[in-house]
């Protein structure tokens, strides 16, 4: 009896050695670090007293460090010099100790951000507070229904129904931390809105001389705007609208997909969410181009066009904020089932080459009652810029 008391003791103390081990070397691990690099990062727990945290390279604790930066259970350590394939690296607290890891000569190409991604590291949510666009594009109405089509782009010149369209977007997160995955404990709240200003086809006359900027986006089939005379174009569209619309809503984002505790995913993370908008649409008609709106005084009155829906928003990458939703709400523009609407809309952003202050985008939205009435598809193509390019540059007066 006494062999096997004497035996469980031993295993029972050499158990909370491996374990107190064990949680030592849990409490501080470093990321693998690549030749040449001058930071150092890993993770870090409660345990650990951070400010005290060190740096010893090949057994040598004699290496220059800067104070180390703690966030969230990580730690950034910038060193005085680079580091070389092979070093042994340990990152100590006290008697807190991390496993050594060695310096890997990593391939070069692995270290380049991947194609289209910003430069910085990618994180779950690389969308700041504000933001605020302006966007030109081309809004396609072949497929809409007949009363959008009478009430936006009637008598359309050509067998392809399009508008050049301009207008505004911002969103702003209201609450919600984005440096941790979104959950509904730490959900985010956007308030939101838009504006579109559209020109029918057939209002836009392109003389010989001296034609509007937006004149050589026609020539070229009208479909993706080009990256010059954007101040010039954003004002003809502007003085020369016969359609205006108006969105703003509340986006309540609460749980992340493809998202870690890190905030370091390795690839496209994405948000799903609920909201709830109120629109508004107008037009200027008369007589003659419009007899039916004018008549109906439609052309003075807004038209309603709100909706709530849940639909899923890509929050980093090189497509961040492109969308997919489906909703149900109402379209007081159809005759039938004004009220009794399902609306579908899909938004894909992506990077232009060569340039950082614009991206392109392609959207579809849906309009339909599932029924006997009306229904509506309408497309959009176009780019969307830096606020600050619609005022032009400002040089400095050169002094005497």
């Amino acid at each position: 009896m006494m062999h096997m008391l004497t035996r469980a003791l031993v295993v029972g103390v050499w158990a909370v050695f491996v374990i107190a081990a064990d949680a030592e070397a849990q409490a501080v691990s470093v990321d693998a670090p690549c030749d040449g690099a001058t930071v150092l990062s890993g993770v870090v727990t409660d345990v650990v007293d951070a400010g005290a945290l060190r740096v010893s390279v090949n057994g040598s604790s004699d290496v220059g460090q800067d104070p180390p930066q703690v966030s969230d259970g990580r730690f950034e350590i910038t060193l005085a010099g680079p580091l070389t394939a092979g070093d042994a690296v340990v990152v100590s607290a006290g008697t807190l100790r991390s496993a050594a890891v060695e310096v890997a000569e990593c391939d070069a190409e692995a270290q380049e951000p991947q194609e289209g991604r910003k430069k910085e590291e990618l994180t779950n949510d690389d969308r700041e507070n504000l933001i605020a666009s302006a966007y030109l594009g081309t809004a396609f109405d072949n497929f809409a229904s007949g009363e959008l089509r009478t009430y936006l782009n009637q008598a359309a010149a050509g067998p392809t129904d399009t508008r050049p369209i301009f207008g505004f977007d911002f969103e702003f997160r209201m609450t919600g931390n984005r440096t941790k995955p979104t959950t509904p404990r730490n959900s985010q709240l956007w308030v939101y809105g838009e504006t579109l200003h559209g020109v029918r086809s057939r209002d836009i006359g392109c003389p010989k001389e001296n034609p509007p900027a937006i004149c050589a986006d026609l020539s070229n089939g009208g479909i993706f705007p080009g990256l010059e005379n954007i101040p010039e174009k954003a004002a003809f569209i502007m003085k020369n609208a016969t359609s205006f619309e108006s969105y703003a809503g509340l986006r309540w984002e609460f749980l992340g997909i493809h998202q870690t505790a890190d905030n370091k995913p390795g690839d496209t993370s994405a948000n799903l969410y609920l909201k709830a908008q109120i629109g508004l649409m107008a037009i200027t008609a008369n007589a003659e181009d419009q007899p039916r709106i004018a008549a109906s005084g439609a052309g003075s009155d807004a038209i309603d066009n709100h909706l709530v829906a849940i639909g899923l928003i890509a929050t980093n990458g090189s497509m961040s904020g492109s969308y997919v939703e489906a909703g149900f709400g109402r379209t007081d523009l159809f005759l039938e089932h004004s009220k009794d609407r399902w609306k579908f809309d899909g938004l894909l952003a992506f990077a232009i080459p060569g340039t950082d202050w614009a991206s392109g985008f392609a959207q579809i939205t849906v309009d339909s009652d599932f029924g006997g009435g009306s229904d509506s598809i309408q497309s959009y193509v176009g780019i969307d810029f830096d606020v600050s390019k619609l005022w032009p540059s400002v040089k400095k007066p050169e002094a005497n």
